[in-house]
């Protein structure tokens, strides 16, 4: 809690990159309660995974991370509670049979 209260001024946002399913993450995972914000956090998520196709060609999809399964302890959801913005990347490849957690 320190830290996060010295570089609150800095640290605009926070990413934490998992492997694997092509999903872009955002909160919460540990609630199904929405977030009062989750439109704006759900625009600039689409904007992300726009940004990715044009670039890499891949499709990721922008969901809750509660959509993928219920959770506590995540790092995006600390982040988030903090006030920060927090996206949680799940790497390629999109299924344990494109070599699961053997990132490209």
């Amino acid at each position: 809690d320190i830290y996060f209260a010295k570089w609150k001024r800095e640290i605009k946002a926070a990413v934490d990159y998992h492997a694997f399913s092509e999903l872009l993450l955002r909160a919460w995972g540990r609630t199904r309660d929405v977030p009062s914000d989750d439109a704006v956090t759900k625009r600039l998520g689409a904007q992300m995974v726009s940004a990715l196709e044009a670039t890499h060609g891949k499709s990721y999809r922008n969901i809750r991370a509660v959509e993928l399964y219920q959770a506590s302890g995540m790092a995006g959801d600390e982040w988030y509670d903090k006030g920060f913005i927090a996206f949680t990347y799940e790497l390629r490849p999109d299924s344990m049979f494109g070599g699961g957690f053997a990132l490209p």
